[in-house]
């Protein structure tokens, strides 16, 4: 889950919360309209960090076995199904 302050969402670059300097928008319940929260519009230098942690991530991840990665993909859909609501 993104960390949250206030209602505010993050980004996730990394493995950890990155602020943004971007605005935000509003997150709403589909069914109600309701704002649940707000989210960042990432700005290009958001991007660009996000790019760079996925490249620097790409070099280990693509040497990991398909099982491992599949069973680690399983895993965190487990933890979004088990967090659904």
């Amino acid at each position: 889950m993104m960390a949250s302050t206030e209602g505010v969402l993050g980004n996730f670059i990394g493995g950890e919360s990155a602020a943004s300097e971007g605005e935000t928008e509003p997150v709403l319940n589909p069914a109600s309209g309701e704002e649940l929260a707000r989210a960042p519009r990432s700005t290009p230098q958001d991007v660009d960090r996000a790019v760079a942690a996925a490249r620097g991530a790409f070099e280990g991840w693509s040497t990991v076995p398909p099982a491992q990665r599949a069973q680690a993909l399983l895993s965190l859909a487990n933890v979004i199904e088990e967090n659904a609501e």
